[in-house]
C-alpha cells in the first residue's frame, strides 16, 4: 500500500478514485481519505484564498489541480498525524500547534497524545482555544506553559507532564486533577514531592488521591478540596527528619493564622475527605499539627484519620511533666491532630480519628487585643481520639476565643492527661468561651500519674478560669473512672452547664470529682442536673454558695452513690437574685454578724441621696422593697417585716421591741437586732448589739 506523504506528492500517482486506502507515513496506520469538494470550513476547497487556505495539509488535503481529499476518522485528531515525533524532537510543538489549529476550526476538539508520544515543546508557550479536549491516552507534554480557556484534560492518574505550567481555566470530565499528572507516584518515595504537585495544580480546586501512599518532605501543603479514594486506601504522609524540623505542619485549609480582618486571604469550601493524613519522623518533633483548618469558610474535614503516633512524635512522661508546669506557656510542645489556627467560621469535621498528643486544638492565634476575632461556628461530629499514654488532651483551647461550638454524634475521647482542657485567658487580652454545646462523651483511660497523698491528677474537664464562658453546656458525659471529672476555674462572668453526669471505673482517691471556683466579684452560676458519683468523691466548691433547694439524694438501691439532681453554684455572697415574676424581684441575703457588726441591707438605700457614693442606683420602675427579716443566735429568735419607699420612707409591721429596734444609727439600742438608717450614706443597715453572741441573718426581700 501507498504511505500518505507519498501519494500527495504531485505526479506520484494518476489515482483519483473516490476512496483511497493508504498507510500513515507517521503512525504507519492504515487511513482512508474520501474525494471532497469542501474545506475543513464546510467551505469550498481554496487553498489560494489570501485570509488562509481551508485545508490544513493534514486531514483536508490536496492531490492536485481541484483534487481534493478528506481523512476518514471518527471524532478525535491524533498529534501524531501532524507529524509530531516521539523523543523530544524540536517540530513537537509546530506540530501540536497544526493539531490546534484544526481543533480550533472545527468540531473535532479532542486532541489525542497517545502512548510513546513525549512531545516537548522547548519552553514555549501555547494557549487554548474554548472547548478544547487534551486526551493522554499514555503520552506526554513536557517544558511548556500551557494556559486553558476552558480546557478538558481527559487522562489516567499517570505522569502526563514534565515541567509543565498550566494557567487559565481547565477542567476534567469527573472534576478532579491527579497529583500523578506531575510526578507524584502513590508508594514511591522518590517520586515528585507531593507539595510540588499540588502546586503545579493549582488551576484545579478539586483534586483526587488514588490507592496507596503520597509523600511529602516539604509539607505545608495549601488544601483546596482533597479528597482520597477512601480513608483506608488513600494515605498522605509527611517525612520529617533533621532537615525540615522548621515545618509547622503538614495540610493547612485556608490561611495558617489567617484573620477575618484580612478577607482577601480568606478561602471557601476547602475539603479534606477520605484520607489518612500521617507524620513520620527520624527525630523527636514537636510543635507541630498533622491538619489546620486555617481562616476557611464553610470548611470541611471529613472521614479522615490523623496519625501522629510514632515514639519520635509523642510526649514522654517526663515531657508531658515539664508541660503541666507550666502549660499556658509549654503546651506548643504538644503535637496537635486537627488544630483551629486562624479565624474560621461555619466549618464542619464529621467522622474524625485523631491519634496525637492533642486531637483536635483550638488555638487560635492572639498576637495582640485588637484580634478580636476567633473560631466562629466550628461543628464537630463523630469525633474519636487517642492521645497516647503520656498525651495532653483529645479536646485543648490553647488561647481560648470560641464561639458557637457544636460537638455531637459520638465522642469517645481516650488516653492522655485530659479529656478537655482550656488554659486561662492570657494576661492582657479578652477572650471567650461563648454559645459552645457538647453531647454523647465517652472520656476513659486517661494517664495515671499520682499526687504527693497517691490521688490522681488526670482531669476528665479541666476549664482554667476565663473572662467569659457563656452558656458552655455538657451533656450525657461519662467520665474516665480513674481520674478527677470536672475542673472549672470560675470565670468574671458567664453560665455552665453540665447533664446528665457519671463516672465510671473503680473507686479511686481523687483530688476532686466536681471542683468549680467562683472569684469575689465574678457573675459566673454552674448548673449541674443529674449527676451521679461515688459517696466518697469529693464536690467542692471554692466560695461557692449552692443555692437550689434540691441538692442531692442518696440512690436506695446503691447506698454508696449519691445523685444531684439540679443543683445551682455561685459566688458566695450575702444576697443573690432568685427569679423575677410579674415584673417582681425577689432576692434572698444571707449574713453572720457576730456582736457589734453592721450589715448592710441590700438594696437597703435612697435614690440619688449621696450621689458621689458608688452606691446602687434604683431603676425606675423600682418603687418600693419589702425586707422579711429574720435573726437567729443562741436562745434567741426574732422576725420583722419593713416596707421601704424610694423617697425614703418606710413602713413596718408588728414586732416585738424588746428584740428589735427600728429606727436611726444616732438611736442604736442595746441586746437587740437594730434595723437603723444612717443619714450620711442613705442606707439602712443591721446591726447586733447582743452581747457575746452571734447572729444569723436570713432575710427574703421582694423589689417592686
Amino acid at each position: 500500500m501507498t504511505y500518505t506523504e507519498d501519494f500527495f506528492i504531485y505526479g506520484y500517482s494518476n489515482q483519483n478514485d473516490d476512496l483511497v486506502q493508504l498507510i500513515d507515513s507517521y503512525t504507519k496506520e492504515n487511513v482512508n481519505y474520501i474525494k471532497t469538494t469542501l474545506g475543513f470550513d464546510g467551505l469550498p476547497a481554496d487553498p489560494n484564498n489570501p485570509a488562509g487556505s481551508n485545508l490544513d495539509g493534514i486531514i483536508y488535503r490536496q492531490k492536485g489541480p481541484n483534487l481534493y481529499y478528506k481523512r476518514v476518522f471518527e471524532n478525535e485528531i491524533n498529534v501524531l498525524w501532524f507529524k509530531a515525533k516521539a523523543g523530544g524532537v524540536a517540530s513537537d510543538w509546530e506540530a501540536f500547534q497544526t493539531a490546534h489549529f484544526f481543533a480550533s476550526k472545527t468540531n473535532h476538539k479532542t486532541i489525542l497524545i497517545p502512548e510513546t508520544c513525549d512531545l516537548d515543546f522547548g519552553g514555549a508557550s501555547q494557549s487554548f482555544g474554548s472547548n478544547i479536549t487534551l486526551k493522554f491516552d499514555g503520552g506526554t507534554i513536557k517544558n511548556a506553559i500551557l494556559t486553558g480557556g476552558q480546557t478538558m484534560i481527559i487522562a489516567a492518574p499517570y505522569h502526563i507532564f514534565d515541567n509543565v505550567t498550566l494557567d487559565g481555566s481547565w477542567k476534567t470530565p469527573d472534576n478532579f486533577a491527579y497529583p500523578e499528572w506531575f510526578g507524584t507516584i502513590a508508594n514511591d518515595k522518590t517520586s515528585v514531592d507531593l507539595k510540588v504537585s499540588l502546586e503545579k495544580l493549582n488551576v484545579f480546586w478539586n483534586i483526587k488521591f488514588g490507592h496507596g501512599e503520597y509523600f511529602s518532605k516539604l509539607g505545608e501543603i495549601p488544601v483546596r478540596h482533597f479528597e482520597g479514594t477512601s480513608r483506608k486506601l488513600s494515605n498522605i504522609t509527611i517525612l520529617l527528619d533533621e532537615t525540615n524540623q522548621q515545618i509547622k505542619y503538614g495540610l493547612c485549609l485556608g490561611e495558617y493564622e489567617g484573620l477575618v480582618l484580612s478577607p482577601h486571604t480568606r478561602s471557601e469550601y476547602n475539603t479534606l475527605k477520605e484520607i489518612i493524613v500521617r507524620t513520620d519522623s527520624t527525630v523527636r518533633k514537636t510543635h507541630y499539627s498533622g491538619v489546620v483548618m486555617g481562616n476557611a469558610h464553610m470548611g470541611r474535614i471529613e472521614d479522615i484519620t490523623v496519625l501522629q503516633n510514632t515514639p519520635e512524635m509523642q510526649l514522654s512522661k517526663s515531657e508531658l511533666e515539664f508541660l503541666l508546669e507550666d502549660v499556658e506557656n509549654n503546651y506548643k510542645m504538644a503535637n496537635i491532630g486537627v488544630e483551629f489556627r486562624g479565624c474560621s467560621e461555619l466549618c464542619i469535621i464529621n467522622n474524625l480519628e485523631t491519634y496525637s498528643d492533642v486531637g483536635i486544638g483550638f488555638n487560635t492565634t492572639l498576637i495582640d487585643s485588637s484580634q478580636i476575632q476567633g473560631v466562629d461556628f466550628p461543628s464537630i461530629y463523630n469525633f474519636y481520639s487517642a492521645c497516647g499514654i503520656f498525651g495532653l488532651a483529645s479536646v485543648f483551647f490553647g488561647a481560648p476565643n470560641v464561639f458557637n461550638l457544636t460537638m455531637k454524634g459520638i465522642q469517645s475521647w481516650a488516653q492522655g492527661m485530659y479529656g478537655l482542657y482550656s488554659c486561662k485567658s492570657p494576661a492582657g487580652m479578652y477572650t471567650s468561651l461563648m454559645h459552645c454545646e457538647i453531647n454523647n462523651v465517652r472520656v476513659e483511660q486517661l494517664t495515671q500519674l499520682k499526687d504527693s497523698n497517691n490521688r490522681t491528677r488526670s482531669t476528665s474537664i479541666y476549664i482554667d478560669e476565663q473572662d467569659n464562658i457563656e452558656n458552655f453546656i455538657i451533656n450525657n458525659i461519662r467520665f474516665s473512672g480513674l481520674s478527677n471529672g470536672l475542673y472549672l476555674g470560675g470565670a468574671v462572668r458567664g453560665y455552665f452547664e453540665i447533664n446528665n453526669v457519671s463516672i465510671g471505673g473503680d473507686n479511686v482517691a481523687l483530688q476532686y470529682f466536681i471542683q468549680t471556683n467562683h472569684s469575689e466579684y465574678s457573675s459566673f452560676a454552674v448548673k449541674m442536673r443529674n449527676v451521679t458519683a461515688d459517696m466518697n468523691y469529693p464536690i467542692l466548691h471554692n466560695n461557692g454558695t449552692v443555692i437550689d433547694n434540691h441538692y442531692y439524694e442518696k440512690s436506695p438501691v446503691a447506698p454508696d452513690k449519691i445523685n444531684y439532681h439540679d443543683v445551682t453554684v455561685l459566688r458566695k455572697t450575702n444576697a443573690i437574685f432568685k427569679k423575677e415574676i410579674d415584673g417582681t424581684r425577689k432576692f434572698v441575703q444571707t449574713d453572720v454578724s457576730p456582736s457589734q457588726q453592721w450589715v448592710k441591707l441590700y438594696h437597703g438605700h435612697i435614690k440619688n441621696l449621696n450621689p458621689s457614693l458608688n452606691y446602687e442606683i434604683w431603676d425606675a420602675d423600682e418603687d418600693f422593697t419589702v425586707f422579711n427579716i429574720e435573726a437567729i443566735a443562741s436562745s434567741f429568735y426574732a422576725k420583722a417585716t419593713m416596707t421601704l419607699f424610694k423617697d425614703g420612707s418606710h413602713t413596718n409591721e408588728p414586732y416585738d421591741s424588746n428584740k428589735i429596734h427600728i429606727g436611726e444609727t444616732s438611736n442604736i439600742q442595746s441586746e437587740k437586732i437594730n434595723i437603723v438608717y444612717e443619714n450620711s450614706t442613705g442606707f439602712w443597715f443591721l446591726i447586733n448589739t447582743l452581747t457575746n453572741k452571734e447572729v444569723q441573718y436570713n432575710i427574703e426581700g421582694l423589689i417592686n
